[in-house]
């Protein structure tokens, strides 16, 4: 994922619990190795997904799940930084998340809130 592209996602501050976040790269690994994809792979799908799980959690209804993969997709298109490439490469992530990895997509789920107001 290009520097750029991130953008997209608006990951600036921590989206994920220390736990959740051990949890999700714990088993994107896990699956990956299973899957035969090589480690290079793992850390581009660990990088969308994080951007994925990121910009769900901040834009209203702040829930991540399958139905949130247009928009993204959407706003990556829109987003002058991401390349055609970037865009596949997001959703090739987010069909292993929603395929692969989707044991935790529960526990994504059962944390998903509106922010708080600071």
């Amino acid at each position: 994922m290009s520097e750029e592209s991130r953008s997209a996602s608006n990951s600036d501050g921590p989206v994920l619990a220390d736990s959740e976040r051990a949890q999700l790269v714990y088993a994107i690994r896990r699956c990956a190795r299973e899957k035969g994809l090589s480690p290079a792979v793992a850390e581009r799908y660990q990088a969308w997904i994080f951007a994925f799980v990121s910009w769900c959690r901040e834009r209203s209804p702040h829930r991540v799940d399958r139905g949130r993969i247009g928009p993204f997709r959407d706003a990556l298109q829109q987003s002058s930084d991401a390349s055609e490439e970037d865009v596949y490469q997001a959703m090739d992530a987010l069909a292993f998340l929603f395929g692969a990895v989707d044991e935790v997509v529960p526990l994504l789920a059962a944390h998903d809130a509106a922010p708080e107001d600071g």
